[in-house]
């Protein structure tokens, strides 16, 4: 009983106490990282894990979080946040974005599709295949990048593929794709 009076309070039995607790820590605490974590991995209700979720600053907790949770729920939260993160309003350097792409490499299409660096997101692309580009090519952000993908993609497989997937999505990157198509035929 006297243990209860101790407890923090996002570790209270109370749903709204939890989700209020988690408002008021402090992002930049790394200890609070490390609680926001444990919340958005473990909370059994959704509205905390997601105040959890959207609080994390360490992107490779919120990757780790995507791939591995047990709740498809969770982990679809946990690419949003992680998706956000990596944004324009993510703040994230390009160096933390490269540190990533080299801790967790399976992160780099992540950091391709979402990622604020544009000269980043460029250098990254020339790890793929022109199929797997072609295949992420209409969940990309930037404008950009597509453009740059559509002018690396030369077989005419990826580029049927690249068309498809870019129907009414990117006119620039999609002229580029339907003129390659037209000069094979």
């Amino acid at each position: 009983m006297l243990g209860s009076f101790f407890k923090q309070g996002w570790q209270s039995d109370s749903t709204e106490i939890r989700l209020s607790s988690v408002e008021k820590l402090d992002p930049a605490d790394t200890n609070n990282q490390h609680i926001l974590q444990e919340l958005a991995n473990g909370d059994p209700d959704k509205s905390v894990r997601n105040a959890a979720l959207n609080k994390i600053k360490d992107a490779s907790i919120l990757f780790n979080i995507s791939n591995l949770h047990n709740s498809p729920e969770t982990k679809l939260d946990a690419k949003n946040a992680f998706a956000k993160l990596l944004g324009v309003k993510g703040q994230l350097s390009e160096q933390q974005l490269t540190e990533l792409s080299i801790a967790i490499p399976s992160s780099i299409p992540s950091i391709i599709q979402h990622g604020q660096h544009g000269q980043l997101r460029a250098n990254l692309i020339c790890k793929f295949s022109e199929i797997d580009l072609a295949k992420m090519l209409s969940e990309i952000e930037y404008t950009d990048t597509r453009v740059l993908i559509a002018e690396k993609i030369e077989s005419i497989e990826a580029l049927e593929f690249a068309r498809k997937g870019l129907k009414g999505k990117d006119k620039n990157a999609e002229k580029i794709v339907k003129e390659k198509i037209d000069l094979i035929h």
